[in-house]
């Protein structure tokens, strides 16, 4: 491998790209829960990430197959990219956009199979007339769409997608130039996939403005000159050198923020969850108060104890410590409770009932863990006990 350092920080860039689309497809069912166009998201994040991963064997030299995969993801890009847009618009593209980005995409497949050194300079050529050509008949498909037909919602989407598509081209266009415009330091199409990664599960999460995410990737920019400047300062390095840290601090610290999103959104999920089975909670009962807190709290598993499984228990000493702590977890159970968690698998215990005593003991539930305060659970309860009608 002819420079080393140049392969080091194109890989790990590409790398962290291919994490990112992994994180955000993991993510899909609470970004998109409408299944056509969640389909289409899933196609082109598949096609994304299996790209960024076969291009980080392709530059090694790896062989044939990763060639071959690198050349046919990136020329299946534009009807992907088709794809969402159709579904994004809820109306067909022109027939001959369909028959560019469907047709030229197979043609360059098949093209892409025929890894010949002599071939090379009319392979590439290929696909990056393809790329040009189906990313902006697909960028003027868009922009000529009906908004009037669409409402200030969708529109506002298309707009800011579209905002992200177009930063990322130009990024995309150094992933070609390194031989042809000279000494390239690092290809940054695919610091292009992570900010669109970012863009799109940001932009999924309720109450976070698009003002919100430019400040935040101002801060991660800013972040990133300044350790940047700071290794430069430790051990002095080459211009070039200095780029390539420099965007690979930036790549590693946009993929945290991708994840930091994904779990916030994992976090509001849950949330929005148990605030909508508080407002739908108007049955009444035990078992009704187990499905209730079932659903709410993330534990499918959440099992209702019956007055024989307290056989043997001190229920006074138990019903004590529960008119004080109503949730209890294996950290702050009394003797009784811990028992009851212990022989049930679980990790907490609630009071449902007093009269006649009713418990549900929940393992791990999903709630209490995005919630980490146990102030959820405690939300909850109340609801619970409420149900039962007891007091």
């Amino acid at each position: 491998m002819s420079d080393m350092p140049a392969y080091l920080a194109d890989a790990w860039l590409t790398f962290l790209a291919g994490i990112a689309c992994l994180i955000v497809l993991r993510s899909l069912d609470l970004l998109q829960p409408s299944g056509p166009l969640r389909s289409r998201f899933r196609f082109m994040l598949s096609l994304l990430m299996t790209l960024m991963f076969a291009r980080v064997g392709h530059w090694a030299g790896a062989g044939w197959a990763f060639s071959a995969l690198t050349h046919a993801c990136a020329a299946l890009m534009p009807l992907a990219a088709l794809l969402l847009a159709e579904g994004f618009l809820r109306r067909h593209a022109p027939p001959a956009l369909k028959a560019l980005t469907a047709g030229g995409g197979a043609l360059m497949c098949l093209v892409g199979l025929m890894q010949f050194q002599a071939f090379e300079p009319l392979r590439i050529g290929g696909l990056l007339a393809l790329l040009l050509a189906g990313l902006i008949g697909v960028a003027l498909f868009v922009q000529r769409r009906d908004r009037d037909s669409l409402a200030a919602s969708e529109n506002a989407l298309i707009a800011r997608m579209s905002l992200g598509f177009a930063l990322i081209l130009p990024l995309l266009a150094t992933d070609f130039m390194r031989d042809d415009a000279g000494d390239i330091p690092v290809r940054m199409g695919a610091l292009g996939v992570l900010a669109l990664c970012w863009l799109s599960i940001s932009l999924g999460r309720p109450g976070l403005s698009s003002q919100k995410v430019v400040l935040g990737f101002a801060v991660i920019t800013t972040m990133a000159v300044g350790l940047t400047l700071l290794v430069q300062g430790i051990a002095p390095q080459s211009p070039r050198a200095l780029v390539q840290i420099g965007v690979s601090i930036l790549g590693a610290i946009v993929l945290l923020a991708v994840m930091q999103a994904a779990i916030a959104l994992q976090i509001e999920d849950q949330q929005n969850i148990a605030l909508g089975e508080i407002a739908r909670a108007d049955a009444t009962g035990p078992e009704a108060a187990l499905g209730f807190v079932r659903r709410a709290a993330g534990a499918p598993d959440a099992v209702l104890l019956t007055p024989g499984d307290l056989s043997g228990l001190s229920e006074t000493e138990l019903t004590q410590s529960l008119a004080s702590n109503p949730v209890q977890s294996v950290e702050t159970a009394s003797e009784s409770a811990a028992w009851l968690m212990e022989r049930f698998g679980a990790s907490h215990l609630m009071l449902v009932g007093r009269a006649p005593l009713n418990l549900i003991v929940l393992d791990r539930p999903s709630l209490d863990l995005t919630d980490g305060t146990g102030e959820g659970l405690r939300a909850l309860q109340r609801v619970a006990q409420g149900m039962t009608r007891d007091d």
